[in-house]
């Protein structure tokens, strides 16, 4: 099942990391409505999702047909398209005026397409709807500095990590205690390095720009209009990673590896922490059996009380003929009652904090898969107070840039603040330049 939010997830970041080089990087920030969206609810209205079909056919027609039933004499024409293409679609299809009603897109997608006033503003358009989501996923699709909101939130996913507690423990930490804070983590992976002299890490990867905001760092100003991560915290953050590959807590391709080798790893027992998924929690039981007693599902590593989230909404097109039913029909999709049906059929979360009086995400069911039952329930409980840390502006040169100057940090080509300054003004330049 988690390969279906995997697929979810991975369709939400090709499409956002597209959506700064398309062409619609203005700063405009037409409000597209002045007021409440009233009228009937009637009439045609499309509606455009990523990828759900054929899996989730039986319930997003369900959910048609009940909103048609509820609203006699609406009719909603549904479509539904791959990843692949998915984004130039919806632009080739604003340019031409012929824009879906509702589509279902990623915030970093919104703030560029709200900016040339394609989408409603829910903030006016639906008075009182803010309260019927989570802060962090509400806010997400705000413009900065400005306001407003350009998509209601549907679902939401984020991760956790897996650790190895006998190596807690041969680093002299009580391994019914799991680092929390990265406060916590680096002082462990000191340990790590120096108990195994180099041959265990206490992680595999550098950092990315999330993890920087994880660690308690504003990556860009209020107004959205300049990065900002080069602070002395920022500096501190990465002069963290930098001590900890330089004192053999990360392996020598740290800068390079990938995930599935350092899931290896893990099962070999060579690294303390790892992010992943239900499905390894499986992998780890069925491929290293004395190892699963001593793996702990353990929160995101964050200094700010609140863990990374990745997030896909629905927005409404500001042109469209029929936008109180489109509008209607977008708040009914994400409501708590559907926003739950749809958790119980994948591995994702609901934007709907009512969803979780629902017992479904505190209670394992016994007739499932154990091990993703468990990853569920402690995910769930991080999910609720999570916010997305991306910044919508930070583009893929962007994050090739902030990964490049990381990099030499972390070799020892740079200082950290070397480098953080060099990311900062070429992200800056690409901020201005709208790429």
């Amino acid at each position: 099942m988690f390969r279906v939010q995997i697929r979810l997830v991975a369709a939400l970041a090709a499409v956002a990391l597209a959506a700064t080089g398309c062409g619609l990087g203005g700063s405009d920030d037409k409000d597209t409505t002045s007021g409440a969206v009233t009228g009937e609810v009637k009439g045609e209205v499309s509606f455009l999702t990523l990828s759900l079909k054929p899996k989730f056919t039986d319930y997003i027609q369900g959910m048609i047909d009940e909103f048609q039933k509820l609203h006699p004499g609406t009719t909603v024409k549904w479509i539904d398209l791959p990843p692949d293409g998915y984004q130039q679609k919806i632009l080739a299809d604003a340019a031409a005026g012929t824009m879906p009603d509702v589509v279902n897109i990623g915030a970093d997608n919104a703030l560029p397409m709200s900016r040339q006033g394609l989408l409603l503003n829910n903030e006016t358009a639906l008075p009182g709807a803010k309260g019927d989501y989570t802060p962090g996923s509400w806010q997400a699709y705000e413009i900065p500095g400005k306001g407003g909101n350009y998509g209601l939130p549907w679902y939401l996913t984020t991760g956790g990590n897996f650790i190895n507690k006998s190596l807690l423990q041969q680093a002299g930490v009580d391994p019914n205690q799991t680092p929390r804070t990265f406060g916590e983590f680096k002082d462990f992976g000191m340990r790590i390095a120096k108990a195994s002299e180099g041959k265990v890490w206490a992680l595999s990867a550098k950092p990315g720009l999330v993890d920087l905001a994880l660690h308690g760092v504003k990556v860009m100003n209020d107004d959205g209009t300049k990065f900002t991560f080069n602070t002395p915290e920022g500096v501190q953050a990465l002069q963290d990673y930098v001590d900890l590959f330089k004192a053999g807590a990360m392996p020598p391709d740290a800068l390079t590896r990938d995930g599935a080798k350092s899931n290896t790893d893990f099962l070999a027992g060579k690294i303390a922490l790892v992010p992943g998924s239900a499905s390894f929690l499986t992998e780890i039981k069925q491929n290293a059996p004395t190892l699963y007693p001593n793996v702990a599902i353990a929160p995101q590593l964050t200094n700010t009380g609140h863990s990374n989230m990745y997030i896909l909404g629905l927005s409404v097109y500001a042109k469209s003929k029929n936008k109180r039913t489109a509008l209607e029909l977008a708040h009914f999709v994400t409501n708590p009652a559907n926003q739950t049906k749809f958790a119980k059929i994948v591995t994702v979360f609901p934007s709907s904090p009512k969803s979780y009086d629902d017992p479904f995400f505190s209670t394992a069911r016994a007739e499932r898969n154990a091990d993703e039952e468990k990853y569920r329930i402690e995910m769930g409980k991080q999910i609720k107070d999570a916010v997305s840390y991306t910044p919508a502006q930070f583009s893929d040169r962007m994050s090739k840039v902030f990964e490049r100057e990381v990099g030499l940090a972390m070799m020892g080509s740079k200082s950290a603040k070397d480098a953080l300054d060099t990311a900062v003004a070429d992200c800056n330049q690409l901020l201005t330049a709208g790429s």
